[in-house]
């Protein structure tokens, strides 16, 4: 009854001023149009709220039916009812076709990515330890931090001097101002913030590697004292 009456009242059929109306009155217009719709919702393959979807679609003129518009009618009519259901029906079809070329795009634009093999895995962060042999040895840093931080973990260290963490503590910078105010005034530094956790594996890094000499070494002895960690149980 309550969807019946939701539809009645969306469509808002004319009827003359001088029927009655009554709901105790069941050859009333208006009980009798309620009951054309309950009865129509008993056959319809549609929900309650798929069909106000698609008597909103109707309202709007956005259902079609074979590439010809549904019109929508002032009336509480059963052959309407079925235009409007056949119309959704074939937008839901569109739709999901639509979803689907859309699903299929995107896998082709954005494939999963491919997992690495333990092999290429290996393979990939040795040559990033390769670079960084050379990088290092420029300006004393690093890009692969986790990677090296980690293997020095598998070293056994565990614990580090309170003097140490006090050291970094005290000089940490947490922010740096990259360039130089325009001669003009229209040009600021960058501000670029760091990170205290990142900064101090870094600074780990260095210590571990300056600690060793590992920088003094060639390149083929610096990367057998990280494959050796790398392969370390």
């Amino acid at each position: 009854m309550r969807f019946a009456n939701r539809v009645v009242f969306d469509i808002d059929p004319k009827f003359p001023d001088d029927d009655n109306n009554d709901l105790d009155d069941p050859l009333s217009p208006l009980n009798i149009a309620i009951n054309r719709v309950r009865d129509y919702a008993k056959r319809s393959d549609l929900t309650e709220q798929e069909f106000l979807i698609a008597l909103s679609m109707a309202q709007k003129g956005l259902l079609q039916i074979d590439g010809e518009k549904v019109r929508f009618f002032r009336e509480i009519n059963q052959a309407h009812f079925a235009q409007y259901e056949m119309g959704y029906v074939e937008f839901k079809i569109r739709d999901q076709k639509y979803q689907n070329a859309k699903d299929s795009i995107r896998k082709v634009l954005s494939p999963p990515e491919k997992k690495m093999t333990p092999e290429e895995y290996k393979a990939l962060t040795l040559e990033n330890i390769r670079k960084d042999y050379h990088r290092f040895k420029v300006d004393g840093k690093i890009l692969a931090t986790p990677v090296f931080y980690d293997l020095i973990k598998k070293t056994g260290i565990v614990k580090i001097k309170l003097e140490f963490v006090e050291n970094f503590l005290k000089n940490f910078i947490p922010e740096v101002a990259e360039g130089k105010i325009g001669s003009n005034g229209t040009s600021l530094p960058k501000v670029i913030k760091k990170d205290a956790y990142v900064e101090f594996k870094n600074e780990m890094i260095k210590h571990y590697v300056i600690h060793l000499e590992l920088q003094k070494k060639t390149e083929e002895e610096w990367i057998k004292h990280w494959e050796a960690l790398l392969t370390k149980k």
